[in-house]
Formats: structure tokens, C-alpha cells, sequence
């Protein structure tokens, strides 16, 4: 696989980092974009790329504003302004079109983790771009009144500590339960995966497990709230497939309760292909699970089965 990097000017200025894998000596079967989740960044699914790579597609992946390389400095790392949320998906959506620019003939897919699949499905309520099928990984769903419940507090916070100020308080809270099924944990981070080199690396990258700001706690709840409410889920684009993959045991869907649930709600209101796939005993981070190999093939398979 050959490896690069650029940078892209976002609606409002803000350079984006952004990585890309090619297979080599290969003809292209199609382009996968990965949008990664909170407090981690887009450099950590290279393997995840070489693996799609060995079966002819290229990849793309941003750092999203406020993570890894985006942010540019350590101040703003897993730090979003007031309407960040908006202008995550605004990054995206002007990413896909520079890359459709690229490649117009190819299949195209998009690839979501945790906040990156709440990306997607704002986007997919809103603005959804032209592309051949969504996996959804590690997504889930949150009561109302939890959220309401976290908007006020953050807000609060904002009010009180400043929007840049970062929440270990609400990080906390936020993430104290994750651990709850997983006996003896060594660290706070291993609902990511059951592969202690994973944790580790995870728990040892500076661009990772960082306290996110009140502002983007902020930003994150609305987002939520926003994408759950009844009249936007109908909202959904019903043409592009969907493929939802989750660990059984990963708590951002609730230990495998939201999944399926999520799936029958789209299919209950006209998405014409949904499927999903839990795997036994898997945590959050599915393709860096020590059954990633099986992930992989699957959402591999079903990308070749419309491609």
C-alpha cells in the first residue's frame, strides 16, 4: 500500500488534515471514507486501511476539527467552538466531493466509529451526499432525558469554567458506567477492545483519551438530541444501504441492545437495506478486536456485494 497526507481549507478556513491509502498494482474496485469517533484520530485505522486496501479499495480518513492533527495543538485537542457540530459534518460533506472529484466512476462508502457513525447519521438525515452504502460501527442510542440531563450541565460548565476548559468532571460521568461488564479492568479504557495491545496503545497515543471540553460535551449532546428526535430519524435517506456492526458487549450500544433496535426502527420506516451483525463478546472498537479479521471480511463482503 502507498501512504499519504494533505490538507483541505474548510468552510470557514479551518485546515483540515486528512490521510489516504492506495493499494498497489491493484485496479481500484471502489473508495471507502472512515469518519473516527471522540478522542482518538484517523491514524489509527491504518491497518483497518490495509486491509481494504488488499481487496482494491482506497481509503480516506480526516482528522475531524478538534482531533489529531487538525487540531494542531495540545489547547485545542478534543475542543470544539459553538456550532462544531455542524461544521464536523460541513468538513465531511466538502471532503466526499473533493474526493468524488477524484474518483466519479468508483463505488463509494462511508465508514462511521461511535461519534463518527452520529456523524454520518446526522448527515443522512440532512445532507446526504451520493455514495453507494454507510457501515455504521459502534453507534448507539441515548435517552432524552439523559441528554437533556447533559446539555444543562454543560452548558453550566461553559457558563461557569469556560467553553475550552476541559470536563473531567463530565468526562467522569460520561464514561464511568463503560467498564460495568468487564470483570477486573486494568484500565478505564478497556470497553475499547478485548486486545490489551489495542488498550494500551490506545491509553499511550497523546492524540487519544484526552478530556473533552465543556464546549464540545456541549456540541456532542445537542447533536445526539438532535439526530434522536423522532421527526429527523424519518428523515433518513431511504436509498442508501446501511450496515451496522457492534460488539455485543460494547456499552456505547448498550451491550447489544441499540443495534438491532436501530436497525428495525430504519427498516420500519422505508430504508430499503438494512442489515446488522453483533459479535459475541466484543467491545467498542470492532476492527481492532482480536476478531477483527472476521469484521473486516464482513463489512468487506458487503461492500463487494453492491460495489
Amino acid at each position: 500500500m502507498t501512504a499519504g497526507t494533505f490538507t483541505f481549507k474548510s468552510h470557514d478556513g479551518e485546515e483540515i488534515f486528512t490521510y489516504e491509502w492506495f493499494p498497489k498494482n491493484t485496479v481500484l474496485k471502489g473508495i471507502v471514507h472512515i469518519t473516527h469517533g471522540l478522542s482518538e484520530h484517523a491514524g489509527r485505522y491504518a491497518n483497518f486501511a490495509a486491509e481494504l486496501n488488499s481487496s482494491g479499495y482506497a481509503v480516506y480518513a480526516h482528522d475531524q476539527r478538534g482531533h489529531g492533527k487538525t487540531a494542531k495543538n495540545t489547547d485545542n485537542l478534543v475542543h470544539i467552538g459553538e456550532g462544531g457540530w455542524n461544521s464536523m459534518q460541513k468538513d465531511l460533506l466538502l471532503l466526499i466531493d473533493i474526493i468524488k472529484s477524484n474518483h466519479s466512476d468508483l463505488p463509494f462508502f462511508l465508514f462511521g466509529h461511535s461519534m463518527g457513525s452520529f456523524i454520518l447519521r446526522n448527515i443522512l438525515q440532512n445532507n446526504p451526499p451520493e455514495v453507494n452504502g454507510v457501515i455504521l460501527s459502534g453507534t448507539g442510542f441515548y435517552e432524552r432525558i439523559a441528554l437533556n440531563a447533559g446539555i444543562l450541565l454543560a452548558k453550566s460548565m461553559v457558563k461557569r469554567k469556560g467553553g475550552q476548559k476541559r470536563s473531567y468532571y463530565i468526562n467522569k460521568i460520561t464514561f464511568r458506567a463503560f467498564n460495568a461488564n468487564i470483570p477486573n479492568p486494568r484500565t478505564f479504557f478497556d470497553w475499547i477492545s478485548r486486545d490489551e495491545k489495542v488498550v494500551a496503545d490506545f491509553y499511550n497515543d497523546p492524540l487519544c483519551r484526552i478530556n473533552c471540553s465543556n464546549n464540545l460535551f456541549l456540541e456532542l449532546f445537542k447533536g445526539l438530541k438532535t439526530i434522536e428526535h423522532p421527526k429527523n430519524i424519518e428523515k433518513i435517506s431511504k436509498n442508501i444501504p446501511i450496515f451496522l456492526v457492534s460488539g455485543d458487549n460494547d456499552p456505547v450500544g448498550h451491550w447489544g441492545k441499540d443495534v438491532p433496535e436501530l436497525a428495525n426502527l430504519y427498516k420500519s420506516i422505508g430504508v430499503k437495506e438494512v442489515r446488522y451483525k453483533l459479535y459475541p463478546g466484543a467491545r467498542h472498537e470492532i476492527i481492532n478486536e482480536i476478531n477483527k479479521a472476521e469484521v473486516i471480511r464482513d463489512i468487506i463482503d458487503w461492500m463487494n456485494s453492491i460495489a
